[in-house]
């Protein structure tokens, strides 16, 4: 016997409703979840200094996992306008206690010190010091040598001319390493992403041929204070530089430490600070460890040792 086929009785009008009801709500949440994700990218490139529309591919971000450098207290000497025998009798005038010595490699288009990468490229030296010979001297009698440039990866530089700065700037890096340096700091880094991926490429270039080199970047406090995204510049920066700073060298550091004072206490920042050459360094330096920095490096003028940066 045929065994008959079950019927199915078609939907209410209550059922339909409610069907009808879930697609309705079904169409909205995928709407809202596309809307979403469409905001997220917008925003995401605003964060990261990117116009909407732009790939984000012109300078990729180079990672990098840096070690932990200890913080120090660097006082600053300069190289500009020395001789290696004013260098090294200035050097002998160095505060008692002294642990660590700040040097300027860069601060304008030649260097501080006499310089073979900068002779090979305009014909001139820059400066007169010998910079091995200097950093030799230093680290004989015991000091960490940690030296800063200016640099001048920001602004609207392309193609070949950015090319050619990015080049510079890590030849006269490698130039300081194998002078003995134990870091060197990018003073003046910028905060937008495309600039902060240019100052990346410059560690990446350096650590092609120095292997673990010890590479920083400093930004201006004043920038940094009016970002919208301050964690994001400070864990970007992080992310392939060894030493992160806040520059305050152009004054007013302590006001800076209190208004960013949680990004201070919750982030391994070192703070420059720049010398007005009046022998106030070290009660600056005692108010600012008051306020709970111990991580400073001078980037002007030492107490007794005389000279601007640039």
């Amino acid at each position: 016997m045929r065994q008959r086929r079950r019927k199915y009785r078609s939907q209410s009008p209550e059922e339909k409703l409610r069907l009808r009801v879930a697609l309705i709500w079904t169409g909205a949440a995928v709407g809202a979840l596309f809307l979403a994700l469409l905001i997220g990218n917008i925003l995401g490139r605003v964060a990261d200094g990117m116009p909407e529309g732009s790939s984000g591919s012109a300078t990729p971000l180079y990672k990098y996992e840096s070690g932990d450098v200890p913080p120090i207290d660097a006082v600053y000497m300069r190289l500009s306008g020395q001789s290696d025998d004013t260098f090294f009798a200035e050097s002998d005038l160095l505060p008692v206690g002294t642990k660590a010595v700040s040097l300027c490699l860069k601060s304008g288009a030649y260097p501080d010190y006499r310089s073979e990468v900068c002779f090979a490229l305009t014909g001139s030296y820059g400066g007169s010091v010998n910079l091995k010979s200097a950093v030799d001297t230093l680290k004989k009698r015991g000091l960490y040598v940690s030296c800063f440039l200016v640099s001048s990866v920001s602004g609207d530089k392309e193609g070949y001319i950015l090319d050619a700065v990015i080049e510079y700037e890590a030849d006269i890096i490698r130039e300081a390493f194998s002078s003995g340096a134990d870091e060197v700091i990018l003073v003046g880094a910028p905060i937008d992403r495309e600039g902060m991926a240019r100052v990346s490429e410059v560690c990446k270039k350096v650590r092609e041929s120095v292997k673990e080199a010890r590479i920083g970047a400093a930004v201006s406090c004043g920038s940094l204070s009016t970002c919208e995204n301050i964690g994001y510049v400070i864990d970007t920066y992080m992310s392939f530089a060894d030493v992160f700073c806040l520059d305050a060298s152009g004054g007013g550091e302590e006001s800076f430490v209190s208004e960013l004072e949680y990004y201070f206490k919750n982030f391994p920042i070192r703070l420059l600070i720049s010398d007005g050459g009046n022998d106030d360094r070290e009660a600056r330096v005692s108010r600012l460890r008051s306020l709970g920095i111990t991580n400073i490096q001078s980037v002007g003028r030492s107490s007794s040792v005389g000279g601007n940066v640039g």
